[in-house]
């Protein structure tokens, strides 16, 4: 009985509800909508912001590489020589700077580059010094363009 009363109540007084009400689901809607674009333009300034933030990164980590190889060239400069007797004193040392500066650039960019780098010179017996140094001033000009390894730590290399 109370079930039928119930029943007859909500069909009998329908009409007694006020039709305003019909624009409530239209309003949520709305606002779902309004919401839902606001959420994705939030969306996007975050990933302009986001993609900021790497920019800045990855010119710190840009300017720090330059400095390492700024670095590296003025401990390479002591080591060209144009005597034969000198050239073969600083052999030993001269192998061990392209040797770090090669590892530099690998880390920081790729095989590639660091290859470019070494040359062929060092393993015909050659004294690298003589391409080696004006190689890595192109590297160090170049060093703008190119792209830096994701996983280049510069805190490994400020020894």
């Amino acid at each position: 009985m109370i079930s039928a009363a119930l029943g007859l109540l909500g069909i009998a007084d329908w009409w007694t509800f006020s039709l305003w009400w019909a624009l409530a689901p239209i309003g949520l809607l709305f606002l779902y909508g309004l919401l839902r674009a606001n959420y994705e333009e939030y969306r996007k300034v975050e990933r302009k912001a986001e993609e900021l933030e790497q920019k800045v990164a990855d010119t710190g980590k840009r300017q720090f590489v330059k400095d390492l190889l700024g670095r590296a060239r003025e401990e390479g400069r002591p080591l060209k020589s144009y005597e034969k007797r000198a050239r073969r004193e600083k052999a030993e040392a001269a192998k061990e700077w392209v040797e770090r500066t090669y590892a530099l650039i690998e880390a920081a960019f790729d095989k590639g580059e660091a290859e470019h780098f070494r040359g062929e010179e060092i393993d015909r017996g050659f004294d690298p010094m003589d391409t080696c140094l004006p190689r890595l001033d192109r590297h160090i000009v170049r060093a703008n363009f190119l792209d830096i390894n994701p996983g280049f730590d510069p805190r490994e290399w400020s020894q």
